[in-house]
């Protein structure tokens, strides 16, 4: 039997509350994504999960520890799983960025995979990274169901590669905080 990666975006923060820019900024997880969480764990409790990897930054190292609890897995911290680094955009929201930077913002919104973000990384840097780590995930765990707890642009970037989706559509999708979605290992 195949492994199954289930893919978990990480509770809500403040920083989602109020549009912010998260990338590699660590705020943590608020009330409302600690409740999403928890209410995530009962679904997840059923499905099973023989481990966690979970990207470093605080809201998603929280996430897997409400569930790593619940759960009685263990956790294993792996920077692939970091959001992308926005650079100068990280704490601004859409509005304070288009001020800042229009041109560029733009381009960003219609074609991403052509932006360097001012003091960040690059989509195709992020894929590179984000995509050793399936690698490295299929190879170790042939079978079984792995955990991985991560952030908006690394869970696109999975599904741009294990559904198919051409990589220009990757803005044509949504992933709400504190939800999963389960992925034939491949």
């Amino acid at each position: 039997m195949a492994g199954t990666l289930i893919l978990i975006r990480h509770g809500r923060t403040e920083w989602n509350e109020k549009g912010k820019y998260q990338g590699q900024s660590d705020p943590p997880l608020n009330e409302e994504g600690r409740r999403q969480i928890k209410h995530l764990s009962f679904e997840l409790c059923s499905l099973g999960g023989d481990i966690i990897y979970t990207s470093p930054l605080k809201r998603a190292k929280e996430t897997a520890s409400i569930l790593a609890e619940k759960m009685s897995v263990k956790v294993i911290e792996d920077p692939d799983l970091m959001e992308m680094n926005l650079g100068e955009w990280e704490g601004a929201t859409r509005d304070e960025i288009l001020k800042r930077y229009p041109r560029l913002l733009r381009l960003w919104e219609e074609n991403p995979w052509e932006v360097q973000i001012p003091g960040g990384e690059n989509l195709s840097l992020v894929a590179e990274r984000v995509y050793r780590f399936l690698d490295r995930v299929s190879e170790k765990h042939r079978e079984g169901k792995i955990i991985a707890v991560t952030h908006l642009i690394p869970i696109f970037l999975i599904r741009v590669k294990l559904n198919g989706i051409h990589p220009s559509k990757i803005w044509e999708q949504s992933f709400p905080n504190g939800h999963m979605e389960l992925f034939p290992l491949p």
